[in-house]
């Protein structure tokens, strides 16, 4: 335990800080009476470094009928550190009895809520001082309740985000309506679980209106399935507009995932709270009692809530990807219609050719004899039409065109020859009894054959023409 708690002491002590620009640090100061619910007060202040430890070293009233509340508001970035001094950070963290292991799992982004337990106080009395740990994804609050003084001190570090001091008001909003209940070791995870139950419900509603959006696009949902949809005008603007409520539903199913936590995270409080037992030093305290009471009154209303929720996340998600089903079946629909436009363009293509190719037909004839009668060798102007050296002609012709026709067949089927020779070489070159199937003769291919047969035909057939 000791190893444990000094690697926590030292990612303490190495914990980056930055000293805030205008120089100033934010306190949130409750003081409650436990008599009078009423008699409450609650103070914004800001203070200098002297005067932050002045007011933190300040001593706390001993008076039983009393508590207080201080939160130090500072600003967190996982890569730039603490916005504040490294010193008044120091000496804040000491002076409140946080346990060193909370800066560890704030570092880490543990989620959830947890109560630690405390391992040394400055009086020795380990079972004086309570500590509590929330990362409620825009803050971490960390706090210690003195069982003895009725008096809670915790850092409030907001993540340096567009989350994180957005959310700080809301937080703030609830720590002031309800600074009655203050003075009760878990006042803070109730006002922290009604601001993310809060920012939940506002999320979820922003989410189901966007997935309507989509659904209404696409018209794939019993909301919009009498309805008919609009004609498509430009295919390339659709196309475009199907891709942006792709986003839209994949960034809605991101949203729900860490909405997940949020639930996840407020479950933990709420049954923290439903499953506390007050300490024995606070058990005779009649202020104490009654706040307990409200606190786990308000925790069992948001229970079966909190559960409802749950569904609801699952019901949206549910939609979501349905949606993201429809619009890739679109996509893909739209992508099978490019290819059958792009096959009636190769078809048509190809009637064209094929039409110049039959039209070069009916003019070949037309050019043969054209060039023939074009050959000096026949003489149309004389008795004897046909010249002695018209041989010659036949003599280059025919063995040209057989070599032609030679040459196209060894190159149709160069890999059936080669096969051919390779089998006679090993039947050759083999000492061993050949087997059945070197025995059979090799089978020419079917394509072979046809080729062969017909290119022997061609050339008996021209030689027929020609005598």
């Amino acid at each position: 335990m000791d190893t444990f708690r000094a690697d926590a002491e030292q990612l303490l002590q190495n914990l980056l800080c930055k000293e805030p620009t205008d120089g100033q640090y934010h306190v949130l100061d409750i003081r409650s009476s436990l008599i009078n619910d009423k008699d409450t007060k609650l103070e914004d202040k800001t203070f200098d470094d002297a005067a932050l430890r002045n007011f933190i070293e300040c001593p706390k009233p001993t008076n039983a009928n009393s508590t207080t509340t201080r939160i130090v508001h500072l600003y967190y970035h996982q890569d730039r550190g603490v916005t504040s001094a490294s010193s008044v950070f120091q000496h804040t963290w000491r002076s409140f009895n946080l346990e060193p292991y909370m800066m560890y799992m704030a570092q880490w982004n543990v989620p959830g809520f947890f109560q630690l337990p405390c391992i040394d106080s400055p009086s020795g009395d380990h079972d004086r001082f309570l500590k509590f740990h929330a990362n409620c994804q825009a803050h971490f609050i960390m706090w210690t309740y003195d069982t003895k003084t009725l008096s809670t001190d915790g850092v409030l570090l907001s993540r340096d985000s567009p989350g994180g001091p957005a959310a700080y008001p809301t937080v703030h909003s609830h720590l002031k309506r309800y600074s009655g209940l203050s003075g009760h070791p878990l006042y803070l995870a109730l006002m922290f679980a009604l601001e993310k139950i809060a920012y939940i419900d506002r999320f979820l509603k922003i989410q189901h209106k966007r997935i309507g959006r989509a659904e209404k696009y696409t018209g794939f949902s019993h909301f919009h399935i009498d309805k008919p949809l609009s004609p498509i005008l430009d295919a390339e603007e659709a196309l475009n507009q199907l891709s942006d409520h792709s986003r839209l539903a994949s960034s809605v199913l991101v949203g729900l995932a860490d909405m997940m936590q949020h639930l996840q995270s407020s479950e933990m409080m709420l049954d923290a709270i439903l499953s506390f037992e007050l300490p024995t030093a606070l058990a005779g305290i009649n202020g104490v009692v009654k706040r307990d009471v409200e606190i786990r009154r308000i925790a069992k209303l948001l229970e079966p809530q909190l559960k409802q929720r749950f569904n609801y996340v699952n019901y949206i998600k549910q939609r979501a990807e349905n949606q993201l089903t429809v619009i890739f079946n679109l996509l893909a629909r739209g992508d099978a219609q490019t290819t059958i436009s792009i096959a009636r363009s190769t078809m048509h293509d190809s009637t064209s050719m094929k039409t110049i190719a039959v039209m070069t037909m009916g003019f070949l004839p037309a050019t043969f004899w054209a060039a023939l009668f074009s050959v000096p060798s026949l003489h149309w102007d004389q008795p004897t039409v046909i010249s002695s050296r018209f041989w010659v002609y036949w003599a280059f012709t025919i063995p040209t065109t057989i070599s032609v026709f030679l040459a196209w067949l060894l190159i149709m089927n160069r890999n059936a020859l080669w096969a051919r020779m390779k089998g006679r070489r090993r039947l050759s070159g083999s000492a061993m009894r050949p087997s059945e199937e070197t025995k059979m003769p090799p089978t020419a291919s079917p394509l072979s054959t046809a080729a062969g047969s017909g290119g022997s035909r061609k050339v008996k057939h021209l030689s027929s023409n020609f005598a």
